[in-house]
């Protein structure tokens, strides 16, 4: 098949973060590079505690909301990326997406993300803003890819702006990526574990 990944995934969950994650978070943070890391914290972060992971894992699903892509691995069920956002205000919250290195630009990152779109769109939020380091070529060609604007906060330094509107809204309105687009999505095993 042209553009399949070299290696097969049989099976990727999409699912809502439980508190009972908390520990896979853990081992997720272990399992990113060095650069990866640097790139989601904006420093050289060498491990999630486990209170920091508690409180990432333990989230309220109207102000705090996040989702995770997991697959099993020698039967362990593993999480592989984090999509999640804090609100801000009352219509925009800030989010943060990081996919583990060796299942990055498989799409998982843009499914991800799209759960994040609808579950803002369902709470009122017309804005997701990210905080992205300017070196981060990988996260602004992903903004680019699912229409977000590029913007500069005096505070933060560089931010991507996404509307989550289907129509109008702020900069270009959210759309579904092109079919052609997706590397993973088509052969997933789309499971609904909550």
């Amino acid at each position: 098949m042209t553009g399949a990944p070299a290696y097969a995934v049989t099976d990727i969950c999409l699912r809502r973060i439980r508190p009972a994650d908390a520990m896979g978070l853990v081992e997720f943070h272990g399992r990113l590079s060095p650069r990866t890391r640097y790139l989601r914290f904006f420093f050289a972060k060498q491990q999630v505690s486990p209170d920091e992971a508690r409180w990432f894992a333990d989230v309220d699903f109207e102000h705090r909301v996040a989702f995770v892509a997991t697959t099993e691995e020698s039967t362990v069920e593993r999480i592989i990326a984090v999509a999640r956002f804090d609100r801000i205000d009352s219509d925009r919250a800030e989010f943060a997406l990081v996919v583990r290195d060796d299942h990055q630009r498989l799409g998982i990152g843009t499914a991800l993300f799209s759960c994040l779109v609808i579950a803002a769109r369902c709470r009122g939020i017309d804005q997701l803003i990210g905080l992205v380091i300017p070196d981060n070529t990988a996260m602004l060609q992903f903004a680019a890819h699912v229409g977000a604007l590029r913007g500069h906060d005096p505070r933060y330094g560089p931010i991507v702006i996404a509307s989550t509107e289907k129509k109008g809204g702020y900069g270009r309105p959210w759309q579904e990526p092109r079919p052609e687009s997706r590397k993973v999505l088509p052969a997933w095993g789309m499971n609904s574990h909550s």
